[in-house]
């Protein structure tokens, strides 16, 4: 009974975020590479834009800064800010 109700619920979400994904509201982000995890990525991004974070401080064991700069300037630019204006 519990995994029908978790069945239903999924399937419900699934169709409102693909509703969202339709109107605009929220916006598909394309993997970098295949290889860094999506909540990574966003976690770079939002100390990046939101603490003006340095890059080289973002840095960790296999992520350089050139990498976490390339991602976060992919996701910047997909949800409509200029990577640029982040100094």
């Amino acid at each position: 009974m519990f995994e029908k109700f978790l069945d239903k619920k999924a399937a419900l979400f699934s169709k409102m975020l693909q509703n969202e994904l339709a109107k605009g509201t929220l916006t598909r982000i394309r993997p970098v590479r295949g290889t860094t995890p999506l909540d990574l990525r966003y976690e770079w991004a939002a100390r990046r834009y939101c603490y003006n974070t340095p890059y080289k401080k973002l840095a960790t064991k296999g992520y350089t800064d050139d990498r976490i700069k390339q991602s976060v300037g992919v996701i910047l630019k997909e949800i409509g800010l200029r990577p640029s204006k982040v100094k």
